[in-house]
């Protein structure tokens, strides 16, 4: 079920390439995440919702009239929809007239990664989070819409780009684990090349070890400067590495069928860095690449340079 949202803020229409299309008869028609739901009234007595719309080329403020007010039924709050509707301006802002709407399934969104909702993400980390757009955008076409799948989760979402990367040992702040995840995957590319050359998916199956190794800290860590998170009952007792392996296993069982050699070399890897066994090497260099870099971060971070004191 929809609930009120609670925002007052003014939104435009910024539009985002391959999510937004305007068609001959002048309908912009786009997907987003439904992120708020107004309920209003006009002057006359008029009942009308104010849809916020988000992706990751901005927000768009939908007006869905009284006489189409029966498309929300059934939507909620985080969920993909398809819209469409003509650009209208009100109040000096441009705002889309809402003529059809309906939830898109999230099996069938080929680039999730484009819907992730920009005005959630911190300042800090926006440099983050297009370089993700953009690397993401070129991914092979499964690999694409696995990462999308991921970051899509409600449980992963805006959390992700929201975390901090630790509480207060290495990017402790709002949009830090985005940016320590982010920050190395170029190295990382480098390295499976330069490991494992005549491996076709070798670069981008250990650039996704790397955006996804600390995933489990948006359940441990969260973004908040007080306590931590309050955990789920699935969640007590585990490590961020445990949680991550929790997180990413449905999703590497949609993607078993789809390329089943990628969901194998995934699950060994996230499965090795979930055991933490001190001594026992990882069936695969991906594992190892990936915490190698997470220790680069973190040292980067720190300021560890080459002079030592």
């Amino acid at each position: 079920m929809m609930r009120r949202g609670g925002s007052n803020m003014r939104l435009g229409i910024k539009a985002v390439a391959d999510c937004s299309i305007e068609d001959c008869a002048g309908l912009v028609s786009g997907q987003y995440l439904l992120t708020e739901v107004h309920h209003c009234v006009k002057q006359d007595g008029e009942r009308y919702l104010r849809l916020v719309l988000d992706h990751a080329g901005g927000t768009v403020m939908g007006l869905l009239w009284s006489e189409r007010m029966h498309l929300a039924a059934g939507l909620s709050l985080m969920m993909p929809v398809q819209v469409s509707g003509k650009v209208f301006t009100s109040g000096g802002d441009r705002a889309l007239s809402v003529e059809t709407l309906s939830a898109v399934a999230m099996a069938g969104i080929e680039c999730g990664v484009a819907l992730l909702p920009r005005r959630f993400c911190p300042e800090v980390a926006l440099g983050a989070f297009e370089e993700l757009q953009s690397w993401a955008g070129a991914l092979p076409y499964v690999l694409k819409w696995f990462v999308g799948q991921v970051l899509l989760d409600p449980k992963v979402g805006v959390a992700f780009l929201r975390c901090k990367a630790a509480a207060s040992y290495h990017h402790a702040y709002r949009g830090g684990l985005l940016v320590h995840s982010v920050e190395l995957m170029d190295l990382a590319g480098l390295m499976a090349q330069r490991l494992m050359p005549d491996e076709p998916t070798a670069v981008p199956l250990t650039q996704i070890a790397v955006l996804f190794h600390d995933l489990g800290k948006v359940v441990t860590v969260g973004e908040g400067s007080g306590s931590r998170p309050i955990r789920e009952s699935g969640f007590v007792d585990q490590s961020h590495e445990q949680i991550t392996w929790q997180l990413l296993s449905p999703h590497l069982d949609e993607l078993e069928p789809l390329m089943p050699e990628a969901a194998a070399v995934l699950r060994s890897a996230f499965r090795h860095m979930a055991e933490r066994r001190p001594g026992v090497f990882a069936r695969t260099l991906v594992a190892d690449i990936a915490r190698m870099v997470d220790q680069l971060s973190t040292a980067m971070e720190r300021g560890v340079g080459f002079q030592l004191e």
